[in-house]
């Protein structure tokens, strides 16, 4: 659901969240995997869109550098998978929404409607078990509790300027671009990845098939935009 222009609405909300009302804000952007395979990004946000547990407040594209990277994923900063990540969410700009909440609850349940963090061990009715890849590529990210979406959403605001109202282009805009013509090939990439994580290596082969996967996808995918999403998904994999 869109949000309401009208000032008062607005004013009232901000006032609630700050009072400590029944209202949040969290944050949740589309992740290069969403964004370079094409369908994916645009199908997630019709999801989004049919969605009554949140109320999108803002749609910006922004590009995340090292230093946010660091700072919004300070809790695993030091893990051996961090380098992958830190690639993973820098490789190309991103498409970031605040989001409206009522309570714990709500976030709750939006976090079993995108589904677990592996995408992998994500159920197939689920954002991530539609269309995440494998492992951590998982499409979009969400913040998982009141209390995250407030320190996510003041770090954002702080460093990219992202702002409620502020729209590049409607969520609605950029739903529409879904093409029903363009396969999904989500699980044929992941059963790739599954056998590379079995073998701890990636063949040749293996590399072209996915090169062949996601130009199907996205026939306007550049090379350079797919040798990054290649890396990504071999990252996570091997």
């Amino acid at each position: 659901m869109t949000p309401a222009s009208d000032p008062l609405v607005e004013r009232v909300s901000n006032t609630l969240i700050e009072e400590g009302g029944n209202v949040a804000q969290l944050l949740t952007f589309l992740k290069a995997d969403a964004v370079l395979r094409k369908n994916v990004g645009a199908a997630i946000e019709k999801e989004f869109l049919s969605n009554d547990d949140m109320e999108i407040l803002s749609f910006e594209t922004r590009r995340v550098d090292a230093a946010l990277s660091a700072e919004h994923y300070a809790h695993v900063a030091d893990r051996p998978f961090y380098p992958w990540l830190e690639y993973y969410v820098t490789a190309c700009p991103v498409y970031v929404m605040l989001i409206e909440v009522a309570d714990d609850a709500a976030v709750e349940r939006l976090r079993a409607f995108l589904g677990k963090t592996q995408a992998h061990e994500a159920a197939p009715e689920t954002i991530r078990g539609r269309f995440g890849i494998y492992a951590g590529v998982n499409c979009v990210h969400l913040s998982d509790s009141v209390e995250s979406g407030r320190r996510e959403t003041d770090l954002w605001r702080a460093k990219l300027g992202i702002r409620k109202g502020q729209f590049d282009l409607t969520p609605e805009e950029y739903a529409r671009r879904y093409d029903p013509s363009l396969p999904n090939h989500t699980q044929e990439l992941r059963e790739i990845c599954v056998q590379m994580a079995k073998a701890g290596s990636a063949s040749d082969d293996q590399k072209e098939q996915i090169r062949s996967y996601l130009k199907q996808e996205n026939p306007d995918i550049t090379p350079k935009q797919l040798e990054t999403l290649l890396r990504i998904i071999l990252g996570s994999a091997v």
